[in-house]
């Protein structure tokens, strides 16, 4: 008799350490499909909002198209951008993941001289020029080379690497080129109506070399 008592006492701790071990497992797979659902609602509702907004403008995204497909074949193809991006590409395509870094890092800081230099170049100047002679059809243009750092802009953005954003993977499309065209939105720091795309840019050679991505108001791409 005295040699059951351990074994039922050491049946009694398996049994509630399983048993633990099994609501554990339960509660934690609960919780992730519980998450799971959470991100499907939030991408659902994202989606939802933006199909609202293009059924309350009235809009159906051919005028977008018809208006990128001119950009491709005009600001695409502009000299002082095609030559910006192959100018910066010979020092960039060196680039390593710390350097590229540093470099965001410091314009995120305000870096003076790196946002000074960036800003007032003959690029970023002429791109400025650009925007505001497209009556409010275009509310931003950024110009990237081939890793996705900025080569000039119309505005200071909020970060000098594009890299890692859809704006850039999609249209620079691993040196393939593609057009993107992303979400109807609402900005409320200017009250208008925007979609971020983007287009490659190739050189004469028909190598794509970088993209240049640009905020549109789609109610005024009617061509």
């Amino acid at each position: 008799m005295t040699g059951e008592k351990p074994q039922r006492k050491t049946a009694l701790k398996n049994y509630i350490l399983y048993t633990a071990l099994g609501v554990l497992g339960f509660v934690i797979i609960g919780s992730l499909f519980i998450a799971a659902k959470g991100l499907q609602g939030n991408k659902f509702e994202k989606e939802s909002s933006s199909e609202s907004l293009m059924q309350a403008i009235g809009y159906d995204g051919e005028s977008l198209e018809g208006y990128l497909d001119v950009l491709g074949k005009t600001l695409a193809k502009e000299p002082i951008i095609v030559k910006s991006i192959e100018n910066q590409n010979t020092h960039t395509q060196s680039y390593d993941a710390k350097k590229i870094k540093n470099l965001d890092a410091r314009w995120r800081e305000n870096d003076a001289l790196l946002i000074n230099e960036s800003m007032k170049s003959d690029l970023s100047l002429w791109l400025g020029e650009y925007m505001q002679k497209s009556g409010g059809a275009i509310l931003e243009i950024i110009v990237m080379d081939g890793i996705g750092l900025n080569v000039g802009q119309s505005d200071k953005t909020s970060d000098y690497w594009q890299g890692d954003e859809d704006k850039f993977i999609k249209s620079y499309n691993k040196g393939r080129g593609a057009t993107y065209i992303g979400d109807l939105d609402f900005d409320e720091s200017t009250g208008a109506i925007q979609i971020m795309t983007a287009i490659p840019v190739s050189n004469g050679e028909g190598k794509v070399i970088g993209a240049i991505a640009v905020a549109v108001n789609p109610l005024k791409t009617n061509l």
